[in-house]
């Protein structure tokens, strides 16, 4: 964690309290992520999931999102994981 760029107290402690919560976000997200990016830090998560060319489709009145091949089972796991996870509502 970076040290804070604020000198008012107020500041900081907005700071402080938005990076816990990205921190324990992650931390979350790293529990329904597929075992190859379950121990990444959190750039080699972004480059892999989120940094991904993809082409969004229309056909048929459906949404279709074409990725590469080498994308796609690490798309696949992640969804997977993601949807058997347990939501605690």
């Amino acid at each position: 964690m970076s040290p804070s760029p604020y000198t008012e107290f107020n500041a900081n402690a907005a700071w402080l309290m938005l990076s816990s919560m990205a921190y324990y976000l992650f931390a979350l997200m790293r529990m329904v992520l597929p075992d190859s990016l379950s121990t990444v830090r959190a750039p080699t998560v972004r480059l892999r999931l989120y940094d991904v060319a993809a082409l969004i489709v229309r056909h048929a009145r459906q949404w279709t999102v074409k990725v590469n091949a080498c994308h796609r089972k690490v798309m696949d796991e992640a969804l997977d994981q993601i949807r058997g996870f347990p939501l605690l509502l």
